[in-house]
């Protein structure tokens, strides 16, 4: 409840932050059919924020898995993935990996973030700056690869310290 609470908030403070703007300086307020570009921009990052959503991960994946078999992708063998039938359980453990979950939870609350810092853009600036305010989404963008690659990092390192901790049991003759 305190969760939905403070973005509850956050968007009322931020709408009535943008209201009070509009009324203290009306000659500054542009409204013209390019306000719908930020609007646009508003709707699509709130719809990725709900899809992006931990609650909302089930669907996704199942959408995902069909999306693969739709288009035939194969992955690295490696990781064992194709996308006949009997081999969606190894892909949807490669949709839950947790470099997935991190980046997903990052977006989720990123694009919720963001979502009311588009709201000057359709009451003040010229076209050209709404058109360009999607370039708020490149932090986003830039956050979820950071988040990836620490993510997959670790991954690596736990591995690594795995597999040395495996050939020192081996040179003492120990076997797991």
């Amino acid at each position: 409840m305190k969760h939905k609470l403070f973005w509850i908030l956050y968007f009322v403070i931020a709408i009535l932050m943008i209201a009070v703007a509009a009324l203290l300086m009306p000659q500054y307020v542009i409204l013209t059919w390019y306000s719908l570009f930020p609007v646009f921009y508003i709707v699509l990052s709130l719809l990725t924020a709900k899809w992006n959503s931990p609650s909302n991960r089930e669907k996704r994946i199942a959408f995902e898995q069909g999306r693969l078999r739709l288009f035939s992708i194969q992955y690295d063998k490696q990781l064992g993935l194709v996308t006949e039938d009997h081999h969606d359980e190894k892909i949807r453990r490669f949709l839950e990996r947790d470099e997935r979950k991190c980046v997903d939870d990052f977006v989720h609350k990123a694009f919720f973030v963001i979502t009311p810092l588009f709201l000057p853009f359709v009451l003040f600036f010229g076209a050209v700056i709404k058109i360009l305010s999607c370039s708020m989404w490149i932090p986003v963008a830039i956050g979820a690869l950071i988040c990836s690659f620490r993510v997959t990092n670790e991954r690596i390192r736990k591995r690594e310290k795995e597999r040395e901790e495996q050939e020192r049991r081996e040179e003492r003759g120990e076997w797991k």
